[in-house]
């Protein structure tokens, strides 16, 4: 389990089931790209770290989905509206 998603709760927990096993090709450039994401997101596993992943986005879609909007403020600057995948928030 993840350091960041020990408190998370019900609304993570998965039903019981047996598990899928789930076989990807990554080129280099995202195989770093996990990599960056499992040490920023400190997961156990590169297993932990796309769970979380997926969890997030399907926060995010869910949130839009429903006429959420996300933004994001960086220091100094104005706060915008965030874009998933170059598609902003609803």
């Amino acid at each position: 389990m993840t350091k960041r998603n020990e408190t998370r709760g019900a609304a993570g927990s998965s039903k019981s089931r047996s598990p899928q096993r789930l076989s990807i090709v990554l080129n280099d450039a995202t195989e770093k790209r996990l990599n960056r994401i499992k040490e920023m997101m400190e997961a156990d596993t590169t297993t932990d770290a796309v769970k979380d992943a997926l969890r997030l986005l399907e926060y995010f879609l869910s949130v839009s989905d429903r006429g959420g909007k996300f933004f994001i403020q960086m220091p100094d600057e104005e706060p915008r509206q965030l874009e998933v995948f170059g598609i902003s928030t609803r």
